[in-house]
């Protein structure tokens, strides 16, 4: 029993790495539980024969020798780290539907190690031990310089290291259901009130879903009649938006040279629709944009548009005497990412959903696997 109880980090560090990568879930827990009984199996029989050693060595064997010495085991450093042990293991609200939390994968995997070498919590640790699950405590939570750094402290700096990627796999499908989930929520809203609303194109069908849809931006973008004013109106507010993803603001730069939009808006007089473009174009230089998830099929369908779009810069400064615009750097080029996931209900000229959105567009396969 005593293997089948032991943590990962014990199991893994004794494992070939081929073994331990298997092993390591990129999603929850379960898919770590059963590989982990049967690895327990091997590591008991792989103690077989030989002298029983005190169960409660395993956790502070964590760290290098020298690693170990560093270690703070004062009264008030040892009262700190106990602390936040604690709070790290402190029962969160379970969530009803979507994956585990992050710090919920944290407080798992912190447990699993407090428990492989008999413990029954932290008051039983020694001030060693506490140190060193302190210490994986730090690395699952920090980010990837700190947690590399910290690592060097461990005996297997790499299983360490498989289980901050665990945790923070989970975290990040964590993060996409609730955008997913909200999205979702938001659309539904959006149905229900059209019922008793005229009709209030585009913008205000857009103003009506109270959630970032990055998935209904792309549509939006992807589809506009850059002949119809509303639309136009409405392909810029998308791209405004900061969560907009890269691919979706270099498809509206991509179009907006392939149709002239720029001389044309000049040619109207549609000076605010211009400031909104050259807004986005900063905001572009100034790395505003983060979120890269969704990609264009082909992956390079606008990675050979910056010529073109240099060019419609060239002829409005010249037809307009205005200073040249910048331009944005490093928009053209290949987006690879998942397709934008469907909006079929959405009718971008009255700017009404035709039918209920359907679950099955708003959330991802892969996280409701994991879920």
């Amino acid at each position: 029993m005593t293997a089948l109880a032991a943590g990962p980090v014990i199991i893994l560090t004794v494992l070939p790495d081929t073994v331990r990568a298997a092993m390591i879930s990129p999603y929850r827990a379960p898919a770590v539980v059963g590989t982990l009984a049967t690895a327990g199996l091997v590591f008991r029989r792989m103690r077989a024969g030989r002298q029983p050693k005190d169960r409660r060595e395993g956790t502070a064997q964590l760290l290098l020798p020298a690693a170990s010495k560093t270690c703070q085991v004062g009264p008030a450093a040892v009262s700190r780290m106990r602390h936040e042990l604690i709070d790290a293991l402190t029962p969160r609200p379970i969530p009803t539907a979507g994956p585990e939390t992050g710090p919920a994968a944290v407080a798992r995997i912190i447990d699993r190690v407090v428990r492989q070498h008999g413990a029954q919590g932290l008051a039983d640790l020694r001030p060693e031990d506490l140190a060193a699950v302190h210490m994986l405590l730090r690395l699952l939570r920090a980010g990837p310089a700190e947690a590399g750094a910290l690592a060097q402290n461990f005996r297997k700096p790499d299983a360490v290291l498989d289980l901050r990627d665990e945790a923070m796999t989970i975290a990040r499908l964590r993060r996409e259901f609730q955008a997913q989930e909200a999205a979702y929520a938001a659309a539904c809203r959006a149905w229900k009130r059209q019922n008793a609303q005229a009709e209030t194109g585009p913008i205000g069908a857009l103003h009506a879903v109270d959630q970032p849809d990055p998935d209904l931006w792309h549509k939006v973008v992807t589809e506009f009649d850059p002949a119809v004013a509303a639309q136009r109106e409405a392909a810029l507010w998308c791209v405004s938006q900061a969560r907009c993803h890269q691919a979706t603001v270099a498809l509206f730069l991509s179009r907006v040279a392939g149709d002239s939009m720029l001389r044309a808006a000049a040619w109207r007089g549609d000076q605010a629709w211009l400031d909104g473009v050259l807004a986005v174009i900063e905001a572009w230089n100034a790395g505003a944009y983060s979120a890269n998830d969704i990609g264009l099929d082909p992956v390079d369908a606008v990675a050979q548009d910056a010529p073109a779009f240099a060019a419609e810069l060239a002829a409005l400064a010249q037809e307009t005497g205005a200073p040249h615009w910048p331009m944005p750097q490093g928009a053209f080029c290949e987006y690879p990412g998942r397709p934008a996931r469907p909006r079929d209900e959405w009718c971008l000229r009255t700017g009404r959903l035709l039918s209920p959105p359907r679950a099955a567009h708003y959330f991802d396969p892969e996280i409701r696997r994991a879920a």
